[in-house]
C-alpha cells in the first residue's frame, strides 16, 4: 500500500497543486482584464509583444505604441501569450484563463523537482514533506494567478535545473561506484567459467549515461536562457562545481561539458542571430540591463521598484523612446544611469544593500507612503524572513550533518542569481525562483528540529 502510494504521490501533489492554483486564478483573473491603458496589465511588456505576435507584427512593440522590433525580453513567454490570444483572441476571458492556467500548471509542476532535490540530500520523508510544503504554499498559490508574466515558469526551470544538475553529478558519483561493484561481480562470476575473459571497460554504459545526462543539462539551460536569460548567471559556478565532482570520482567530464556546452549554444544561438539581425549589434538575450539599472537608480527611493521614470508609465520617456528608437534609447539609459552612478557613489551603495535586505526580507520601508502602496507589508516582511531564516538553520544544520559538499548548487544559485536586483531593482516576484532551495532547506531545518538524533530517513 504505502509503495504504491509513493508511486502515484507525484501525480496527487501536481493535481492538488494545480486545483489549488486554478482556485487562485478564478479568483485574480479579473484583474488582468481591465481596459484601462488599452489592457496594458494583461502582460504589461510582454502582453504588448504577444499581441504583436498575433497581429503579424513580429517580435515587437512592447510599450503602447508600435516601435518596431524588440530585444527586451526573451521570446518564449510572449510566444505563450500570443498562443493564448490566438486559441481565444485578444485579451479575452479565455485568453487570461489559458496562460494563468499554464502558470498555475507550472506553480503545481515544481513540486516534482523539489522533491527530487531534496531526496537527492536528505531522503525520502524530507523530500516528501518538502514536496507538500511547496504544494500547499499559499504564497506559491497565490503567484499563479497574480501576473501574467514568467515568474511560475522561471521558478520551475530554477528548481529543474538544480535538481537536474543534481542528477548529472549521480551519474559520475553513483556510476563510478556501480561499475566498480558491477565489475567485481561480472569477475567473481565470469573468471570461474572463462578464465582470461576480455570484461571491457568497467565505465562504458556509466560513460553513456553521463553523456547524455550532460546533454539533458546542457538542453535546459538553453531553454531556461530563452525563457529568462537571470537564470543563466549561476551556470558557469553550477558546471566548474560538477567538473570538480566529475574529477574527484576520476571520471571523464571534458567531453560531455563540451557538448552540453555546444548544445545551450545551439539552442540560443538563433534568438541571438536574430538580433543581431535586427539589430546590427550582438545582444545575446535581451538589451533593456542599463534601463533597468536607471529605473532603480535615479534618486527616488520611495519603492523598491520605483516606475516614475519607466516608459511604460513616463509620457517623457516614451517620447524619448519613439524618437530614437529602442537600441538608442537604451544607450541613452546607459549613459545617464552611469552618470547618476557616478554623481552618487554613497547614494548607490546604500540603495543596493537595501535592495538584498528587500529581497531576504520584503522589507523596505515603514513610510505612510509605502505602506499605502503595499498595505500587506507586515505580513510579507513575516512571510520572507521566517523562510530565509529557517533555510539559514537548515544550511548550517546540513553542513554540520556532512553535506557541505552537495550544498554549494544551492548557494552558488542563491549567491547569484539575485545579484542584478541588488543593482537594478527589486521585485517579490523575482525572488520567486529562489523559493524552492529556501523551501527544501526549510523544511530540513524544521524537520531536524522535531526528529530525534536516532530516528533515520526511510
Amino acid at each position: 500500500m504505502q509503495s504504491s502510494f509513493r508511486r502515484h504521490s507525484g501525480a496527487v501533489l501536481v493535481i492538488t497543486g494545480l486545483l489549488l492554483r486554478l482556485g487562485s486564478v478564478a479568483y485574480q483573473y479579473r484583474y488582468h482584464l481591465n481596459p484601462a491603458l488599452d489592457h496594458w496589465r494583461f502582460g504589461w511588456e510582454m502582453g504588448r509583444v504577444g499581441r504583436a505576435l498575433f497581429e503579424g507584427r513580429g517580435f515587437a512593440s512592447p510599450l503602447y505604441f508600435y516601435s518596431g522590433p524588440t530585444a527586451w525580453m526573451s521570446p518564449i513567454y510572449p510566444l505563450l501569450i500570443a498562443a493564448g490570444f490566438k486559441l481565444f483572441g485578444l485579451y479575452t476571458a479565455g485568453a487570461a484563463w489559458f496562460i494563468l492556467s499554464l502558470n498555475a500548471l507550472f506553480g503545481a509542476l515544481t513540486a516534482l523537482p523539489v522533491r527530487g532535490i531534496a531526496r537527492r540530500l536528505f531522503g525520502v520523508r524530507t523530500a516528501e514533506i518538502s514536496a507538500w510544503v511547496w504544494t500547499l504554499l499559499p504564497y506559491s498559490i497565490y503567484v499563479a494567478g497574480e501576473r501574467i508574466w514568467e515568474n511560475t515558469l522561471t521558478t520551475l526551470l530554477a528548481a529543474c535545473l538544480l535538481w537536474f544538475t543534481y542528477l548529472v553529478d549521480s551519474a559520475a558519483q553513483d556510476g563510478a561506484n556501480g561499475a566498480l561493484e558491477g565489475r567485481n561481480v561480472l569477475i567473481s562470476q565470469v573468471s570461474a567459467q572463462e578464465p582470461g575473459a576480455n570484461l571491457g571497460h568497467p565505465c562504458v554504459s556509466g560513460h553513456v549515461i553521463s553523456y547524455w545526462a550532460w546533454l539533458g543539462w546542457g538542453a535546459l539551460w538553453g531553454f531556461a536562457a530563452l525563457v529568462s536569460p537571470a537564470l543563466v548567471a549561476p551556470l558557469p559556478a553550477l558546471g566548474l562545481w560538477l567538473a570538480y565532482r566529475y574529477q574527484r570520482a576520476h571520471r571523464r567530464w571534458f567531453r560531455q561539458a563540451g557538448a552540453a556546452a555546444l548544445l545551450f549554444f545551439a539552442l540560443i544561438a538563433p534568438w541571438t542571430l536574430r538580433n543581431y539581425q535586427q539589430f546590427h549589434r550582438f545582444i545575446p538575450m535581451r538589451d533593456n540591463f542599463w534601463l533597468e539599472v536607471y529605473v532603480g537608480n535615479n534618486g527616488d527611493s520611495r519603492l523598491p521598484c520605483p516606475d516614475e521614470v519607466h516608459p511604460s508609465n513616463s509620457a517623457r520617456e516614451r517620447q524619448q523612446w519613439d524618437a530614437l528608437g529602442e537600441l538608442a534609447y537604451m544607450d541613452a539609459k546607459k549613459v545617464e544611469a552611469k552618470a547618476w552612478l557616478r554623481d552618487h557613489p554613497g547614494e548607490f551603495v546604500v540603495l543596493s544593500a537595501r535592495r538584498a535586505l528587500f529581497v531576504w526580507t520584503g522589507f523596505w520601508s515603514t513610510t505612510p507612503y509605502y505602506l499605502a502602496a503595499e498595505p500587506l507589508e507586515f505580513l510579507a516582511v513575516g512571510y520572507f524572513t521566517a523562510i530565509t531564516v529557517l533555510a539559514g538553520v537548515g544550511f548550517v544544520r546540513a553542513r554540520r550533518n556532512g553535506l557541505g559538499p552537495m550544498l554549494w548548487p544551492m548557494l552558488w544559485i542563491l549567491l547569484i542569481f539575485p545579484a542584478p536586483y541588488y543593482v537594478t531593482h527589486p521585485s517579490y516576484d523575482y525572488r520567486h525562483a529562489m523559493d524552492p532551495i529556501l523551501v527544501v532547506m526549510a523544511t530540513y531545518a524544521v524537520r531536524v528540529w522535531l526528529t530525534p538524533r536516532s530516528q533515520s530517513e526511510s
